[in-house]
């Protein structure tokens, strides 16, 4: 007589025995759990074992057979995260959370996409409000998955590839400070605020580049941009994250640059020394030694988010407009393109990929080239 072989689930009028394997988690941070079935526990324990090799192997059997949220969720945590930088992670996850989970799309599997049904999905979000360069970076991060999709063997071809996007209607404008408002800054009561405005102003740095920088990376009138602080979002689960400063590495190879520094701007910089100094004094065993241009009162990094609340204060008490930040950065190339420099000197200085992210100063070099022309006057006279 054959012995019964040991169960211990029955689905329907027949018993079998499962056995589970974790395989992620999903978007709330429960444990996704992937269940394996037999006639026996050799079975089921090998069918389990064949799915583990598949997925070492870079083979995920049922990611076709996945809805969208959550094969994207899986692909997001369990890989993408490994090779991303905390701040390009933090923008993925935050377009995953308000574009795919919960979306018309989450809901689809993953086989089942066409370009159709995304390009619907996208004139509905324009419909809806959202501008063309956020649907951009959702078809970015779609498209990167899609791609992923296919390499594995799980799609014929990324739907993503033929979708079409609305240009933006409007040229961008771009506000800067004008001369008056420049010298209502130079104006501005003795403070660490005013001067980190001002280099800002002499050297086109963007705000978490400025607070990155020690002494040692201005040399010789030079500033040595190789770093970058910001505050960042770092996730401990799918649930629960906290802020912390981070000095990284800046987004390109282009950001990392040498800007020089205006002769007449030297003075400065021993105002911004004199400064730390004297908070060095007045925190005596508090402040912690550091080797910042711009440290915080105790010594340590300034939160950038903190500093903008100072800044806009800073404006309003000096009778500004309010203005971001980074419109310094745009006055500091608006200016050097009045004085004449070119679009090329221009980019490299401001660390640009390519100068096509420095068209936005068209409007500037499209005056020149009107005055440029106005050089031939003579010869038609």
């Amino acid at each position: 007589m054959s012995k019964t072989p040991k169960t211990n689930v029955t689905i329907g009028k027949y018993k079998y025995y499962q056995t589970t394997l974790t395989i992620g988690k999903d978007a709330s941070g429960k444990q996704i759990q992937k269940k394996f079935y037999g006639k026996t526990k050799a079975e089921a324990e090998k069918k389990k074992q064949e799915y583990i090799k598949n997925i070492e192997a870079g083979i995920n059997p049922d990611l076709k057979t996945q809805i969208l949220e959550t094969a994207m969720h899986f692909w997001l945590w369990e890989i993408e995260k490994l090779s991303l930088k905390t701040n390009s992670f933090v923008r993925y996850e935050e377009i995953y959370r308000n574009y795919v989970k919960g979306s018309e799309i989450g809901n689809i599997k993953v086989s089942d996409f066409k370009m159709s049904t995304i390009q619907r999905y996208y004139n509905k979000l324009i419909q809806g409000g959202k501008t063309p360069s956020q649907i951009k970076n959702l078809n970015k991060l779609l498209k990167k998955f899609f791609n992923y999709a296919v390499q594995e063997g799980y799609l014929a071809k990324n739907p993503c590839n033929r979708v079409k996007i609305k240009s933006e209607d409007k040229e961008r404008k771009i506000k800067t400070f004008s001369d008056e408002e420049i010298e209502k800054i130079k104006q501005m009561d003795e403070s660490q605020v005013k001067y980190i405005i001002l280099f800002a102003l002499a050297t086109g740095l963007r705000l978490g580049e400025i607070l990155a920088l020690t002494e040692e990376d201005i040399k010789n009138g030079v500033v040595n941009v190789n770093k970058s602080l910001a505050e960042v979002k770092v996730f401990k689960s799918p649930t629960e994250w906290n802020y912390e400063n981070r000095v990284q590495t800046p987004k390109s190879k282009n950001s990392m640059r040498e800007v020089p520094i205006p002769t007449t701007f030297m003075p400065y910089l021993k105002m911004i020394k004199r400064i730390k100094k004297e908070q060095q004094l007045k925190m005596g065993s508090a402040y912690q030694k550091n080797d910042l241009l711009f440290p915080s009162i105790m010594g340590t990094y300034i939160n950038p988010k903190n500093f903008r609340r100072v800044y806009k204060k800073a404006l309003e008490k000096a009778g500004i407009e309010y203005k971001s930040f980074h419109c310094l950065r745009h006055t500091y190339a608006t200016k050097l393109l009045e004085k004449g420099a070119s679009l090329v000197a221009v980019s490299r200085l401001l660390g640009h990929t390519t100068t096509k992210t420095t068209e936005i100063y068209a409007h500037v070099t499209k005056d020149f080239r009107k005055q440029e022309a106005e050089l031939l006057a003579d010869m038609f006279n």
